[in-house]
């Protein structure tokens, strides 16, 4: 009985690489969502938002992302704080 071997590029699906990691200052409005398109220029899976309490993996760059409003102001110096 003949076993096939896989080599190890063939076992996973190519994905494209994650450069930018976006953090919402506060919630994630419709204007928020745009940004992962607007970054990744045509390249899905380039950008993405990160889930709560997900940590920021090693070589991408962290975009944090606010509305331009007082609020979204304060609420993004209150990240860079902690």
């Amino acid at each position: 009985m003949a076993t096939d071997l896989v080599s190890p590029e063939t076992e996973q699906p190519q994905e494209s690489e994650l450069r930018y990691a976006l953090v919402a200052a506060h919630g994630c409005t419709v204007a928020m969502s745009v940004v992962p398109y607007l970054l990744a220029d045509g390249d899905p899976g380039v950008a993405r938002f990160l889930a709560s309490g997900e940590p920021l993996p090693m070589g991408v760059r962290p975009v944090i992302v606010a509305d331009t409003t007082v609020y979204g102001s304060v609420c993004v110096e209150r990240l860079m704080r902690f």
